[in-house]
């Protein structure tokens, strides 16, 4: 919407500007033609520069001609700052995505603010992990504990990045790939519900393995 509104403003000004300079141009053109015949500057022009010249100066510190050459370059300039406030403001206030550092924040602060969010979510994790370790759960739904788990696995990604967290460890945490499985074998679980748990143990083993690195 910005933007048509940009582009309408500009077509605006492009079109008064094409009807407004040529008249004003024409009709102060020919005011000046006419008053450099009527004082005779046509006749032996190169005698008269220096009474064309005092005639031009004297019109042009007129009272009213400064008045209107104050306003138009005061006008200008306002237009000119005002562009250039605007740009500052919406560099200024744009909203970042949450988990992106501003520039002027304390990288070390935020690192550290990081690894709080880390532990909290290793605790959060276990939580989720133990939820299918300790019993089998009759009619285990696969999907809906495959979504909490992706959800889990973003915000700890996002923190891993935060943290300044190296590129290997992330990526192992990330894809967890030819891992060995790794479940509580309580007679009555399903394939599914072991599969996720064993996903979680690696999850957290590996997330345990960075906080400890880091901390």
């Amino acid at each position: 919407m910005a933007n048509v509104r940009t582009r309408v403003r500009f077509w605006i000004s492009i079109a008064l500007a094409a009807i407004v300079i040529p008249i004003v141009v024409s009709v102060v053109g020919e005011f000046f033609i006419e008053w450099a015949r009527e004082e005779g500057w046509y006749e032996k022009p190169s005698e008269r520069i220096e009474g064309a010249m005092s005639a031009l100066s004297a019109f042009v510190f007129q009272a009213w001609f400064l008045l209107i050459g104050a306003f138009v370059c005061g006008l200008s300039a306002g237009l000119w700052l005002d562009v250039l406030l605007r740009k500052k403001e919406q560099v200024a206030t744009i909203s970042l995505p949450s988990g992106i550092m501003l520039a002027e924040e304390d990288p070390a602060e935020t690192r550290e603010q990081a690894l709080r969010e880390l532990d909290d979510l290793f605790a959060e994790g276990v939580g989720h992990r133990n939820s299918l370790r300790s019993h089998p759960i009759p009619n285990f739904q696969d999907a809906p504990a495959r979504a909490l788990l992706g959800d889990w696995n973003e915000r700890v990604l996002k923190q891993l990045d935060l943290a300044n967290v190296r590129v290997a460890a992330k990526s192992r945490f990330r894809t967890l790939n030819l891992f060995t499985p790794m479940f509580l074998d309580i007679r009555g679980k399903g394939p599914e519900q072991k599969q996720v748990e064993s996903i979680w143990n690696e999850k957290l083993r590996l997330l345990r393995d960075i906080i400890d690195s880091l901390g």
